[in-house]
């Protein structure tokens, strides 16, 4: 017997993602659940509780079909005591699962469920025994990475912060590139960068966007949007400003500028999420980013 299945396109509801794993792994588990039981996390203060099985689509193991189906679930997440409500989950065979974001990064998501369901017969939710996931990617804090046995100079740093090293016992910290830049200067950090930063250099961060910067010829910035995204970058006039090459940048920086010419010109950059690259493609947008550049 051949069933023939039509494939339906999932709209996610308000809350619901796909999990972005593109960024590094921070926590992960994974337990089992049948229907009416709890999981709790201790370190997380999350306690998960497996409600229903709202559908079961999935190709009976006895049949061939041309779609694999999938099963929507339906639990309950409570986060140090405070209801975050219930949450519809599903898992699609063949297909990155659905994920709920629930708070602070985490995601929760359906991996196997058992049994698989046999022709003409409907699985009792008593019979489910379904694995969950939760996640939560990004980068942990520079002290927890030191300490797990990270060295200072490999530590990663959130967003559009940048790692320096404290002079006085080696260790890391992720500040913002201006303060960054203070604290090297008053000596009390040093840069993992090989770039200089001589006082007439600016940093441009997101935090500038669509602003005007003014330069003198001769000065030089680092373009410092952070490594969340997957930076393209574009200069209207490289008479104006340019991008000095062989220079390698502090993480997170897309490069050394330096001014030449008197005149006008736009420095513009589109960042995409990594996640665009992934299958299926995530719905994140990418973001623009511009400023006017005056060398006078």
């Amino acid at each position: 017997m051949i069933v023939i299945g039509v494939m339906v396109s999932i709209t996610l509801a308000p809350g619901m993602t796909f999990a972005d794993k593109t960024l590094p792994l921070v926590f992960d588990t994974q337990f089992q659940l049948k229907v009416n039981q709890t999981f709790s996390i201790n370190s997380t203060g999350i306690t998960v509780k497996f409600l229903n099985v709202t559908a079961d689509s999935r190709c009976p193991s006895d049949v061939t079909c041309i779609w694999q189906g999938e099963t929507r679930i339906l639990v309950n997440v409570i986060q140090n005591n405070q209801d975050r409500g219930n949450f519809n989950l599903a898992s699609s065979a063949g297909q990155q699962n659905l994920a709920v974001r629930v708070f602070d990064g985490y995601s929760i998501s359906v991996g196997k469920v058992e049994p698989y369901p046999l022709g003409g017969k409907k699985l009792p939710p008593s019979d489910y025994l379904v694995t969950f996931e939760i996640t939560k990617f990004g980068v942990s804090s520079p002290l927890h990475q030191f300490k797990s046995g990270v060295n200072s100079s490999d530590v990663k740093c959130n967003s559009i912060f940048q790692l320096v090293i404290k002079a006085a016992d080696g260790s890391p910290a992720c500040v913002t590139p201006p303060t960054a830049q203070k604290l090297i200067e008053r000596g009390w950090a040093k840069s993992t960068s090989s770039v200089t930063t001589p006082d007439s250099t600016k940093i441009i961060t997101l935090q500038q966007n669509n602003q005007e910067i003014t330069l003198s010829k001769g000065q030089r910035f680092l373009l410092n949007l952070g490594s969340n995204y997957d930076w393209s970058l574009n200069v209207d006039n490289n008479t104006v400003i340019s991008r000095v090459p062989n220079i390698t940048v502090t993480q997170g920086a897309q490069g050394l500028f330096e001014a030449h010419y008197e005149g006008k010109t736009i420095l513009g950059a589109t960042g995409d999420p990594p996640c665009l690259k992934a299958t299926p493609r995530c719905g994140m947008p990418s973001i623009l980013f511009k400023v006017n550049v005056i060398v006078s």
